[in-house]
């Protein structure tokens, strides 16, 4: 039995664009199909008939339709072409904005205590989603100071580090974290299956030459390499590479592609830990297309002029989108009494969407439900 077939309707909006009635009748906002201001739905989808027609009038900034079922349903203009938008003309980058290493660093700076002001607040918000980094000065040298401008954004994500965690170079490391050398820029936790989407880490005390910070844009660095070689590039989103993480206590085991996509197409994650990555789980006949892949990729990501150095100096805390994002160090020696001493907590993406979304609703009236920024 083949599915009926679906009607179709032209929206008297620029460019005459055409959905589907079905579709169009899903949409509807009014008291009826959504609830209020938490946009919950009350519209059973599956009572919507197959095939369908609307007849639509544009009233005022909604779209006012008559479906063959009796209702009129409105539905708002800005949220349909949102919609449309997203349906018709993919952002792989998902509104960010590509760092431009001709231009001067991307790492907005805002004082600590105009964090109190929401609209300076939501000003830091806008620029981390924006540019993935900000920094915020003189915030302080203690876990408090973490956790209050951690605080400001959402509740702090606790991880197999704590809920909140200090790095102390010592002569002695540990780990590789722990010690004076370089680190190749990477992103934390990778081996989870949802690692945290933002890192807020202060430099408490730093008493050494060297061990600044080093960044590289993986969505910007993602984009030049589906550029210059779509095959590896299509290699990389899709084949997946082991990743385990063994310590006391703690085992973790999967495997991920190390460009990660949404459903929708937009860069999700970048997954990147030299030291912890394992093998591609690819057939043989790829094998080798997926390791040359890998090497080109390799070489964007640590070529130094696809990085950006900043060396934060005592009380100054940066915040970064840890999905997109990678960070490393330069090399450093501590010397007979040096110390460097950074302090650091993980928060969920959503965090961070969801206190900017409030702070615009808010502050400027824009109303986020449905808008996927």
């Amino acid at each position: 039995m083949s599915p009926a077939p679906t009607s179709t309707v032209v929206l008297p909006l620029p460019g005459g664009p055409t959905v589907s009635a079905r579709w169009l009748r899903d949409r509807c906002t009014c008291e009826r199909c959504r609830a209020g201001t938490t946009h919950e739905r009350l519209l059973d989808p599956d009572t919507v008939v197959a095939g369908g027609s609307a007849e639509v009038e544009l009233d005022g900034d909604a779209l006012r339709c008559r479906f063959d079922d009796g209702h009129v349903g409105i539905v708002p203009v800005d949220l349909l072409e949102l919609d449309l938008a997203r349906r018709d003309r993919p952002d792989p980058l998902r509104g960010r904005r590509c760092w431009n290493l001709d231009e001067p660093a991307p790492f907005a700076e805002f004082a600590g205590p105009s964090l109190d002001d929401p609209a300076r607040m939501l000003e830091l918000l806008d620029r981390l989603h924006l540019d993935g980094a900000v920094v915020v000065t003189g915030a302080g040298h203690d876990l408090d100071a973490v956790e209050a401008v951690a605080g400001r954004i959402g509740q702090v994500l606790p991880s197999n580090y704590g809920r909140t965690w200090e790095i102390d170079a010592t002569v002695a490391p540990s780990s590789a974290v722990d010690s004076t050398r370089a680190l190749a820029v990477h992103t934390d936790l990778p081996y989870r299956a949802t690692p945290p989407g933002l890192q807020v880490l202060l430099v408490a005390t730093t008493e050494v030459a060297g061990g600044a910070s080093t960044f590289a844009d993986g969505f910007a660095l993602a984009e030049r390499l589906r550029a210059e070689d779509p095959d590896g590039w299509a290699l990389l989103t899709t084949v997946p590479f082991t990743y385990d993480y063994v310590r006391d206590g703690v085992r973790f085991h999967s495997a991920w592609p190390l460009i990660g996509l949404d459903p929708g197409g937009a860069y999700s994650m970048i997954r990147r830990a030299p030291d912890l990555v394992g093998v591609p789980l690819v057939d043989t006949d790829r094998a080798d297309a997926v390791y040359d892949a890998l090497r080109r990729w390799n070489a964007l990501l640590d070529d130094p002029s696809s990085q950006v150095t900043r060396a934060l100096a005592s009380g100054e805390l940066v915040i970064f989108d840890n999905h997109r994002l990678l960070h490393g160090r330069t090399g450093f020696e501590l010397g007979a009494a040096g110390r460097r001493r950074l302090l650091g907590c993980y928060l969920e993406a959503d965090e961070a969407t969801n206190r900017r979304n409030v702070l615009r609703a808010r502050l400027h009236g824009i109303d986020p439900i449905g808008v996927h920024s």
